[in-house]
Formats: structure tokens, C-alpha cells, sequence
């Protein structure tokens, strides 16, 4: 018999980076790159629990051996009832393009904090982060060379 349990957690950070913006100009459009550190706070998020098994003998499931899929809010904090950390800290860096008062950026975020709730050293969680995102500069006005 083969019972094999996988968890996931989809932790939901407000990030709050800061940021050395660097911007190279290509004619009508600037090459836009950035890097700095940042701070998380976990705000929201899930965990899951799913169940396989090989092997189970005629009769047998996995609800009758009490395994049953589970979704549940995650727990932030520091015990040993908690699933991660609250407080994440990292490094950020990305590049994108400034088109007029429009900018498209990516960005990766390397988690340098250990968000495992017990801080063993025997276990250890790092967040890491893909970012899209797609902004406009409001009263922005384009300058004109003559």
C-alpha cells in the first residue's frame, strides 16, 4: 500500500519594494531597469491537502482511513499551528518599456526570508515571484524636441 499526501499553499503578499529605477531612452520609447529590496506582509491565501493511493486492499478507501481532501485559509504567524510566516523580505529586479504615459514591466522576486513557521533550520521556505505588470503616469506630458 502507497498513500502519498501533497500540500500547496498559495500565499497572497502585499508587497511593498523599494526600488533603484534606471531608464535608458530608445527615441520614442524608454528601456525601464530596476532592482531593490522589498517587504511582504501575508494578507490572504489557501492551503490544500490531496490524498493518492496504490495498493489499497478490496473494500478500503482513503475517506474510510480518515484522508480526506482538505482546503483551508492559511494560518500566518510564528507557532507550531501556524503554515508560514506573515513577514517576507527579498530582493526585486526586472526591466520594461515606457511608451508615452504607459509602462509594461516584469519582475522576479527572490524571497530571502525562511517563512517556515517553526524556523528550523532543518526546514526552510522561501517565496519566489513572477510579476507582470502594466501601468499609466497620470499628468505625465511628453516632451517634444524641436
Amino acid at each position: 500500500v502507497t498513500i502519498t499526501g501533497t500540500g500547496t499553499m498559495a500565499p497572497i503578499y502585499l508587497e511593498i519594494p523599494i526600488n533603484a529605477l534606471y531608464k535608458v531612452n530608445l527615441g520614442s520609447s524608454k528601456l525601464l531597469l530596476f532592482a531593490g529590496p522589498y517587504i511582504g506582509i501575508g494578507v490572504l491565501g489557501k492551503s490544500k491537502m490531496t490524498y493518492t493511493a496504490t495498493g489499497l486492499p478490496a473494500g478500503e478507501t482513503l475517506s474510510s482511513l480518515g484522508l480526506n481532501d482538505e482546503s483551508a485559509d492559511i494560518k500566518y504567524g510564528t507557532s507550531n499551528n501556524s503554515d508560514i510566516k506573515r513577514t517576507d523580505f527579498g530582493l526585486n529586479m526586472g526591466a520594461g518599456i515606457e511608451i508615452n504615459n504607459f509602462q509594461f514591466r516584469v519582475q522576479y522576486g527572490l524571497g530571502l526570508a525562511n517563512i517556515d513557521p517553526t524556523g528550523s533550520s532543518d526546514s526552510e521556505m522561501k517565496n519566489s515571484v513572477i510579476g507582470i505588470s502594466v501601468g499609466y503616469k497620470f499628468g505625465h506630458k511628453t516632451k517634444k524636441s524641436t
